[in-house]
């Protein structure tokens, strides 16, 4: 694996900022589990997520999901870790679930 480990740690740092946001004491109860998949997904991507970047700081669920995916897509497949188009759709099905529970 040739990639900057960075974007790896920069598209779990934003799904971990994404769970963030959907979770907590005034999160609806039915959030709950896509926060932790996504925690779970982050954490596979990357055990040292980075924080996201402030221009993404406070954007919603789809938004940071969606800026994760674009990362990962931006990796060469053959640059990436061997399972890199498998986290991608990981994070692709973490995006469609939250664009069909009406997030945004």
């Amino acid at each position: 694996m040739t990639v900057h480990v960075d974007r790896l740690d920069l598209a779990a740092g934003l799904l971990m900022a994404a769970a963030d946001s959907i979770d907590g004491p005034a999160a609806a109860t039915d959030l709950y589990g896509l926060a932790g998949l996504t925690r779970l997904t982050a954490g596979r991507i990357s055990a040292t997520p980075a924080p996201p970047h402030s221009i993404q700081a406070g954007t919603s669920f789809v938004e940071q999901v969606k800026a994760a995916l674009d990362v990962l897509d931006a990796i060469d497949p053959t640059d990436g870790p061997a399972d890199l188009a498998l986290l991608a759709w990981h994070v692709h099905e973490l995006h469609q679930v939250a664009l069909n529970q009406g997030l945004s």
